[in-house]
């Protein structure tokens, strides 16, 4: 019968070894965390872009939009049941904004005052959002651009 059993360094490696395999979930989750942070801020900024294009053609008033760069953050004023509402959406890192943008929707039509363009940058896939607004129909396109 032999008392031979593991040595310290050969248990020691086995823990290492353990420890990383542990910690790849926890880097993925983080990862993960800040994509879903970035998506539902793009997600945010939709909806109140359609608050505010539905406020302009139902409650014909009109509405604004404004991206503040230095702030990092859009404010949106519109009407909603006669009300004027004024709502922030501040953006986190890694999502910045790139340029002070800003927008008037016409009362009634929704119709931009001039051609805009709101741009963010996503930091951790160095990826530029751009949300265009036509002209005449006040859609937005969305083009998204590796840099």
């Amino acid at each position: 019968m032999s008392n031979d059993g593991f040595t310290l360094w050969e248990c020691l490696c086995v823990l290492l070894i353990i420890s990383i395999f542990g910690l790849l979930p926890i880097i993925k989750i983080e990862k993960w965390k800040e994509q879903k942070t970035i998506t539902s801020q793009l997600i945010m900024f939709e909806r109140l872009y359609e608050k505010s294009q539905h406020s302009a053609v139902i409650e014909k008033e009109s509405s604004k939009i404004f991206a503040d760069k230095d702030s990092q953050r859009i404010i949106f004023n519109y009407t909603l049941k006669g009300q004027k509402k004024e709502e922030f959406l501040y953006i986190e890192e890694p999502l910045l904004i790139m340029r002070e943008s800003s927008l008037e929707l016409q009362a009634g039509t929704a119709s931009p005052s001039k051609l805009e363009t709101f741009t963010f940058f996503d930091q951790s896939t160095q990826t530029k959002i751009d949300y265009i607004v036509q002209l005449g129909s006040s859609k937005v396109f969305k083009y998204v651009e590796r840099q």
